[in-house]
């Protein structure tokens, strides 16, 4: 008991824990409702990067659920990306928005989850970075994603600057593994399976 990640943030939460465990009855709380009153004064400290995670997925949820206005973001980002690089645009041309919208939302999903220590979220991001090798794309055009990306959350949903910045934290380290993926396979000259 007390041995996993929860116990390590709260000795706190660790010891309602063993409290409610406890094999001797007067040792135990009195009833659940006791319980409920001690869970609903008690907090669970969360790391900066747990909080930044969830605001960004809240954030990001927020726009998912917005059906109509949710695809005006997609198609706003898109134009951004291309004001911004418009040699992006040319990759475009004959793809079905529909369907790289979800392929995009995708992509975020696995962004907002991604964690260094995950070989299942590490293989999910080398995969779209895998797919990315024939573009020719640059560091540039990765930090440009990003920074389009948090510009049009701005525009079309969220105008807090905190909660801007707890969603480019959240993303910044999964997009800079993909950068690192794709330099490694465009400087061993892999390409994309046909």
């Amino acid at each position: 008991m007390g041995k996993g990640d929860w116990a390590k943030r709260s000795d706190e939460f660790t010891g309602l824990v063993r409290r409610m465990l406890r094999s001797e009855a007067a040792g135990r709380w009195s009833s659940m409702s006791e319980v409920r009153k001690v869970l609903r004064d008690f907090e669970v400290a969360e790391s900066p990067n747990e909080l930044h995670r969830k605001t960004a997925r809240n954030i990001y949820m927020r726009i998912q659920m917005c059906g109509v206005e949710g695809r005006k973001f997609f198609e706003r980002f898109y134009e951004n990306l291309f004001s911004v690089l418009p040699e992006v645009k040319r990759h475009f041309e004959s793809t079905d928005m529909e369907g790289q919208h979800r392929i995009l939302n995708d992509a975020m999903d696995t962004l907002l989850d991604f964690c260094p220590d995950s070989q299942t979220a590490k293989r999910k991001l080398n995969s779209i970075a895998l797919r990315h090798v024939t573009y020719g794309l640059t560091r540039h055009h990765y930090t440009t994603f990003l920074d389009t990306l948090v510009k049009t959350i701005e525009e079309v949903s969220e105008k807090d600057p905190r909660l801007l910045a707890a969603l480019r934290s959240t993303l910044e380290p999964g997009i800079d593994f993909m950068w690192n993926c794709q330099e490694k396979h465009q400087s061993r000259g892999l390409q994309t399976p046909a």
